[in-house]
């Protein structure tokens, strides 16, 4: 329980203060660095969990996670978003923050609900690991 209070502190010093801020950079940008390295191992475990929600699509979410995941200023971010651009057969951004993911076609509509399912998916393979963590 402590780990997750910790976590969740570091997450919030990062999103609250961030390391740009006037008066504050080097807090924050401790809380920033703090916040990479807590979640480097689960943005790279993300690949695995979006591989296995969409196994069809496995291949090419590991592919674009390996290619794309350095698009992004985060050294974080990149990895699950690229591989659910992968899975998913489109290319994703944010607009203004990072470039292109993926060389398929932009998403359509339809897509809202395929990226939901996988996410959905993810999330309870997510929570099926964690039980069987916490069983043993």
């Amino acid at each position: 329980m402590e780990a997750a209070i910790d976590f969740k502190a570091i997450s919030t010093m990062d999103s609250m203060i961030g390391y740009k801020k006037p008066g504050l950079k080097e807090l924050g940008y401790a809380g920033a660095r703090l916040d990479d390295l807590a979640n480097w191992i689960p943005a790279r475990l993300s690949i695995i969990l979006i591989a296995l929600a969409r196994p069809r699509g496995a291949r090419s979410a590991i592919r674009a996670a390996l290619k794309y995941h350095s698009a992004t200023p985060s050294p974080n971010s990149g990895w699950p978003m690229a591989a659910a651009a992968g899975s998913l057969g489109i290319r994703l951004e944010k607009p203004g923050q990072y470039i292109l993911l993926g060389e398929n076609p932009d998403p359509e509509t339809r897509d809202i609900f395929r990226a939901t399912g996988l996410i959905q998916s993810a999330i309870a393979l997510t929570l099926a690991a964690a039980f069987i963590y916490l069983l043993r």
